[in-house]
């Protein structure tokens, strides 16, 4: 059985752009068109659904700033809507072979 965890948060920005975020070996982003908000986003729950107050989809949370603490981001729903049609059709969104 799997536990349901959740917490509140406020969306700061409804549309916003977060710059390319720089790991160990890795690069991510830009993000364009994405939700700021201070809903905690950690380890393991990146991926997982921001919902409104009335259960509503409102995008999927993705990555938390590193530089900035409850500065995390989500990718709207309507963004969702647009891209996954085209992922599974097969299509390459990230450019390159």
């Amino acid at each position: 059985n799997a536990t349901l965890t959740g917490n509140t948060g406020v969306v700061s920005v409804p549309r916003t752009t977060l710059e390319a975020v720089k790991g160990d070996g890795f690069e991510t982003g830009p993000y364009q068109d994405v939700i700021q908000t201070d809903t905690v986003i950690n380890e393991g729950n990146s991926g997982g659904p921001l919902v409104n107050l009335a259960g509503q989809l409102v995008g999927m949370n993705t990555i938390k700033s590193t530089q900035n603490v409850g500065q995390n981001y989500a990718i709207a729903a309507d963004r969702i809507r647009q891209v996954v049609p085209q992922l599974i059709a097969g299509k390459n969104l990230c450019g390159g072979g």
